[in-house]
Parts: C-alpha cells; sequence; structure tokens
C-alpha cells in the first residue's frame, strides 16, 4: 500500500483524536514513561500470560503530543494481536528504524500495518523521541 504523507497524518490524528485500547487499565501490571523534554506521558498496562504463546494485552492512559499519544495507541494496538517473542522482536525492529533518516513508510505497511504511518517521523530526533515513547516503554516491560 503506497502511504503518502497525507495518508500517513489521516491515520495519526485518527489515532489521536479517537485511541485505541485508551482506557483506565484495571488489571495487568503498569508503568509510566515521560519525556521530560517536552512533559509526555504514558502509562501501560500489560498482562502477559505465563504461557508465552497466547498474545499480550494491554491498555494506556496518557498525555502529550499527537505523535506519543497515537504512538501509544498504534503500538499497544501492535502488541495486543502478538505473542511476546514476536512483539519484541517488531518493536526492537521498529525503535532501530525510527532512527534512519527518509525511512519510506510504504516500505513498511504489510509489515506494521497503521504504525507504519509513524515512520514520516523517523530520523527527526524530537519527535522519534515522541512517537517511540510507548515503545520503549513495552519493550522495557516485554523484558522483564
Amino acid at each position: 500500500m503506497l502511504l503518502t504523507s497525507e495518508i500517513c497524518e489521516a491515520i495519526l490524528r485518527d489515532h489521536f483524536r479517537k485511541p485505541r485500547f485508551a482506557v483506565k487499565c484495571e488489571d495487568g501490571t503498569a508503568e509510566m514513561i515521560e519525556n521530560r523534554s517536552c512533559g509526555d506521558q504514558i502509562q501501560i498496562s500489560l498482562k502477559m500470560d505465563i504461557d508465552e504463546s497466547l498474545p499480550v494485552r494491554g491498555c494506556f492512559e496518557g498525555a502529550g503530543c499527537a505523535a506519543s499519544q497515537a504512538g501509544a495507541s498504534l503500538m499497544v494496538s501492535y502488541v495486543n494481536s502478538l505473542t511476546r517473542a514476536d512483539a519484541k522482536v517488531g518493536l526492537e525492529r521498529f525503535c532501530r528504524l525510527m532512527e534512519n533518516d527518509g525511512t519510506d513508510p510504504s516500505e513498511y505497511f504489510e509489515e506494521y500495518g497503521e504504525v507504519a504511518a509513524l515512520f514520516i517521523f523517523a530520523g527527526k530526533p524530537s519527535r522519534v523521541q515522541c512517537a517511540t515513547l510507548a515503545a520503549q516503554l513495552l519493550l522495557r516491560m516485554l523484558n522483564t
């Protein structure tokens, strides 16, 4: 699928205005992360079964810019369909790709779905920090 900047912006706007899994989480393990440079905050609650072949289930709460909050919605949606091992691999790769200038969102749509819209921020350090905030927290939680 061709992801133009307009399509990416529409996906991000949609996830910012109508975030998925943005509810008060009653169960699971909760952790928080804050971007000290701009004040973005995200709290994610994950429920991971002892059987690692079962999907991760999570939700989040947060406040901050559109990149961080849309990123949280996209990332929690992404991991909710994956096992712990697959989520870790996908998130690690996503974070590495975000550091590369000129990452083409269309190239990664098949692998990441709507998450690929976040690649419009790739190579832009201040935006990468916001857009990967939830991914960083999820990785930290999945590695414990």
